[in-house]
């Protein structure tokens, strides 16, 4: 289809029929003419409106500054003298801004190898805001020089002689060679919550570690299972021949059973049930010899 532009009045070719201007040039040059025309406040210039939505004041941005009485600024990175177009900026250029991003980085030479570094950490890094001061180019030669560091000390309880920092001596650590040989240091009189000996020699027996070896090698000879009613909830390992009576059979196995807590408690020898018996009931002749 043919049509008549209507900026320049020449014909011209299209395929849309809803195509004003034969090009972009003549579509531009149609806008500016339609748009109104304004005189700057400051300089009296005439000028054309920029935008439709938009009714300006100034033909420009100095006159904005200069009409409005902004001072200049002093740009943060490069020390240049310029007029900002906000109250908080503080540098003169997107390229100034920019620059200014990539942070100072940490130059020195390494206390172990000599080597001198460029850190990629910036000085604003967290470690260096806080007295820190950086000392190696790497982290294995932190590590090597640490390892030198080392001392040698004895164990306070085995004797053992092993390795440990300086610092770890200053913060009152490094005295034992392992955690065990701290538990066994501090057991007794020299624990925190001695109390001088009160426990009774009942309560150390059944705390004891044979206490506890007893009490596994049970419940493994009878496959973890009451021998009742083969329950294997709330298991409890009781005595055939009572603790307090056989004194001798304490820690035997072959005096021990496997009970879950129901079948427990309807023993005859449960709990305050016992103090009723005497020894003789149990050996041989008594009532309860074979119970």
């Amino acid at each position: 289809m043919i049509k008549l532009c209507e900026y320049d009045k020449k014909e011209f070719k299209t395929s849309h029929a809803r195509v004003k201007y034969c090009s972009q040039d003549c579509a531009n040059k149609a806008k500016t003419k339609a748009r109104a025309t304004f005189i700057c406040k400051n300089c009296k210039k005439t000028y054309p409106q920029k935008s439709p939505s938009k009714i300006p004041i100034y033909c420009s941005q100095d006159c904005r500054n200069a009409d409005m009485g902004v001072k200049t600024k002093k740009c943060v990175f490069c020390d240049k003298e310029y007029t900002p177009t906000h109250k908080t900026n503080k540098y003169c250029s997107p390229e100034c801004f920019n620059i200014a991003r990539l942070k100072k980085r940490i130059e020195g030479d390494c206390e172990q190898c000599g080597k001198h570094y460029t850190s990629k950490y910036t000085v604003n890094n967290y470690a260096y805001t806080h007295g820190q001061i950086r000392r190696f180019c790497s982290k294995d030669c932190q590590l090597e020089h640490q390892r030198k560091e080392k001392i040698k000390v004895t164990c306070l309880q085995d004797g053992v002689e092993f390795e440990v920092f300086p610092s770890e001596l200053e913060n009152g650590r490094g005295r034992f060679c392992s955690l065990k040989c701290r538990g066994m240091y501090y057991s007794g009189e020299k624990s925190s919550r001695w109390k001088g000996g009160i426990s009774s020699t009942n309560a150390l027996l059944r705390k004891g570690a044979g206490k506890s070896a007893w009490r596994n090698a049970v419940l493994s000879r009878d496959g973890f299972k009451c021998i009742w009613c083969d329950s294997r909830e709330d298991l409890e390992v009781d005595h055939i021949k009572p603790w307090g009576l056989f004194p001798e059979l304490r820690n035997d196995v072959s005096n021990g059973r496997t009970l879950c807590h129901s079948c427990h408690i309807g023993t005859i020898t449960y709990g305050a049930r016992m103090d009723k018996f005497t020894r003789a009931d149990f050996e041989e002749g008594g009532k309860l010899e074979d119970y």
